[in-house]
């Protein structure tokens, strides 16, 4: 039977009712930590309305909440209260390379904007980011990076 390690949990939030903890474990997966059983060991340091960040050997994460702590039987009673799915924010080296174009608000005037890396407006005037996203999506897909009909940037006055 698998078991929680005391070393693996940190108090990060005490409180008078309730109080954080963050579970790492780098031996075990999420499917065998959600069990009454598992986190049994840990009863003396877990209360009721206590919440559990834990991160498997796999990097899933998940909340729960300790609903009951029966130190007779050594069995924590959890609820999930959500499972967190992490999505890289940033590339790798696997990625395509960075072409340097990004988008940028430039307030209620311009809206967002499509930006290159030297921070050369090509598009604007777009409500919403979305819309932006969008337009950069064709520009990628075409390799054409210049302004849509409407979405010229303001030239300079001369």
């Amino acid at each position: 039977m698998l078991r929680a390690q005391p070393k693996n949990l940190s108090t990060w939030a005490h409180g008078k009712r309730r109080c954080r903890h963050d579970y790492d474990s780098n031996d075990h997966l999420l499917e065998h930590m959600l069990n009454s059983d598992y986190f049994g060991s840990l009863w003396a340091e877990l209360g009721t309305g206590d919440y559990i960040t834990i991160t498997d050997s796999a990097g899933g994460i998940c909340k729960v909440r300790v609903d009951a702590v029966d130190k007779a039987v050594l069995k924590v009673e959890l609820s999930l209260v959500e499972k967190l799915v992490a999505k890289p924010v940033t590339k790798t080296g696997a990625d395509e390379a960075d072409d340097g174009y990004c988008l940028r608000h430039r307030g209620p005037r311009y809206g967002w904007a499509i930006v290159n890396s030297d921070g050369e407006i090509i598009a604007e005037h777009f409500p919403r980011r979305d819309d932006a996203m969008k337009a950069l999506a064709v520009m990628r897909e075409t390799g054409e990076f210049k302004a849509l009909p409407g979405h010229e940037p303001k030239q300079a006055a001369a």
